[in-house]
């Protein structure tokens, strides 16, 4: 009776500092966006300029213990140093990824729960200090082994990693957009979400607050069964999410190629590791023109002129990205020449709209539990990396050893993983559950179709 009279007392009509609470302001939302655009390509040339360095020393510091030289020595461009080096780096993306596969889940539970901030600060702190034991490493090589680089996924511990910062700045970017601008605004930050459960509630305890427990030991477990039960739904109860989410694993397969991609142009083509490294340029300067022109022009017209539901739309995009994946894997394992090396790899970089038009499909069935659910998604890509990593290594150091055109067989293996990753968008049906259908969305046929 008495939750009966408090909801007849409740204003039909929302005060306006409840409706400033509830959706983030114009500017507000601007310039978060652009504070996030800024930090994440300020992470992405970091890392692209930390590359060949990185490399360059690495190869100097396996010639100088093998053979008392450094890189200048004939000897480093020998089968045995190109296999140690992907050896090290392959293992090494492994043990960095371990740690992040199994806290990846947690931390997005801390995200929904606690805000993004915290989770946000964290990941950074663990991202800058893995950075700088490599290079510690590498710089003291000769006095201790190399395989401690391998270490550096104990500082994953902190924040799990760049795939969860990664996942954290996603589920920012969901708090701050509506359904329709999801896709298009990819990058961004600050703490944005509005703790809509207080604000229904006012300073009322609720029923849940009494039982949650007050010991840490208490809230762990409660923590964990929350975790298992929510993966159990994901992966297992709604047929939508099953089948983004383990498509995502072997997305994130065929992508790790590209671990292998500057050392595998240098050595084809004998180029030094700083020209070879223009490669990743190539690939980040095309990502940013597709997602900042192309794709934007390419979602009005399947929106606007092609009259496409939010759902048709984000699986043809997957559909076209994975086309130009599998293309781009392709021709750049049977490029004889630079020239077609780099054709290859525009063409891969054109397929940069897959993660986000996957994760804006799961963005429609997550909800609420969005930041958990990408989360999910980074650690089942996380396995498939975790896996794929020291596979391809193992295939480069194979591919060189037999010479010729199977000196490609990295990339050859990646378009076959691209094939079969996008038959699954090409063969099998989506269809949002009733409950989540937006209300701008009309209903949708087991195709995706409009009805």
């Amino acid at each position: 009776m008495e939750e009966q009279n408090r909801e007849e007392q409740r204003p039909l009509l929302s005060t306006p500092s409840s409706d400033r609470c509830a959706a983030p302001a114009r500017g507000q939302q601007r310039a978060v966006l652009v504070a996030g655009s800024i930090m994440l390509f300020t992470l992405e040339l970091g890392s692209g300029a930390l590359n060949a360095p990185f490399m360059q020393l690495l190869e100097d510091a396996i010639c100088r213990k093998r053979y008392g030289g450094g890189s200048q020595y004939d000897g480093c461009d020998a089968m045995p140093i190109q296999s140690e080096i992907a050896h090290l780096v392959g293992w090494a993306t492994t043990f960095k990824l371990i740690p992040t596969i199994l806290l990846s889940v947690p931390f997005g539970l801390l995200a929904d729960k606690l805000g993004r901030k915290l989770t946000l600060s964290l990941s950074l702190l663990g991202v800058m200090l893995t950075v700088v034991w490599q290079v510690v490493v590498v710089y003291f090589a000769d006095t201790i082994d190399l395989r401690w680089i391998w270490a550096c996924g104990v500082f994953a511990i902190i924040g799990g990693g760049n795939a969860v910062l990664t996942a954290t700045i996603y589920a920012i970017v969901n708090d701050v957009s509506t359904p329709e601008d999801r896709l298009l605004v990819a990058m961004f930050m600050p703490e944005t979400k509005p703790d809509t459960a207080k604000l229904a509630a006012g300073n009322d305890a609720t029923a849940d607050d009494e039982v949650v427990p007050s010991s840490s030991y208490g809230r762990l477990r409660r923590g964990s069964r929350e975790s298992i039960a929510l993966l159990r739904h994901q992966l297992f109860g709604d047929i939508f999410l099953s089948v983004a989410l383990f498509t995502a694993i072997f997305t994130t397969m065929g992508k790790t190629v590209l671990i292998v991609l500057m050392q595998y142009a240098a050595k084809r083509f004998h180029w030094k590791w700083e020209e070879a490294n223009l490669l990743n340029g190539l690939i980040l300067l095309v990502g940013i023109i597709m997602m900042t022109i192309i794709l934007p022009m390419l979602d009005k017209f399947l929106r606007k002129r092609r009259g496409m539901t939010l759902l048709k739309k984000d699986i043809w995009l997957v559909r076209l990205s994975f086309l130009a994946l599998f293309i781009g894997s392709l021709t750049i394992g049977a490029s004889p020449t630079p020239g077609l090396l780099i054709i290859g790899l525009v063409i891969y970089g054109l397929g940069s709209a897959n993660e986000p038009s996957m994760r804006g499909l799961i963005a429609q069935a997550a909800g609420d539990r969005a930041a958990t659910v990408f989360t999910t998604m980074t650690a089942l890509e996380l396995l498939g990396q975790a896996g794929a990593s020291p596979a391809m290594a193992g295939l480069l150091s194979v591919g060189m050893g037999w010479g010729g055109f199977w000196r490609a067989l990295p990339f050859l293996v990646a378009s076959l993983i691209f094939f079969l990753a996008s038959m699954v968008y090409w063969l099998v049906s989506f269809r949002l559950p009733e409950a989540i259908i937006p209300d701008d969305t009309t209903t949708e046929d087991e195709d995706g179709l409009q009805t």
